[in-house]
């Protein structure tokens, strides 16, 4: 059976606290995108961090199996970059009992291959063996 991957999508808007509402109606406009996804299942977590004030809220999405629908939320994730320019995500992406791989994108010009390219990249890492 193929392992589940984990996508923990932190999002940010320069110039613009996460307070604010026009971040959390961007942070909703993302999840109710994701949510679209056949196949995905997307919450919101919230979690208080020492380095900033308030709590983080973090979209985690899990993908059945690791290559199943990575190229939609690749899409996804580019079409919400794309309507802002200053709009950024920081995706921690793991397989169970690995270590995490960052993958962060912004802006409106981002790449649909590359970012595709770099899921791809740190889910092939994830599936290395730890001893290479």
């Amino acid at each position: 059976m193929p392992e589940s991957l984990e996508i923990r999508v932190e999002t940010s808007m320069r110039g613009i606290r996460a307070s604010h509402i026009s971040h959390q109606t961007a942070q909703y406009e993302l999840l109710q995108l994701i949510e679209g996804i056949r196949g995905i299942s997307v919450a919101m977590e919230s979690h208080v961090t020492e380095s900033k004030k308030g709590s983080i809220d973090q979209l985690v999405v899990e993908l059945p199996a690791v290559a199943a629908i990575s190229g939609a939320l690749a899409r996804i994730l580019r079409l919400w970059l794309q309507r802002d320019r200053d709009r950024e995500i920081s995706a921690e992406i793991r397989l169970p009992h690995s270590d995490p791989v960052i993958v962060k994108a912004s802006g409106e010009g981002v790449s649909l291959d590359a970012l595709q390219k770099a899921i791809d990249t740190a889910v092939t890492q994830l599936q290395k063996p730890k001893d290479e």
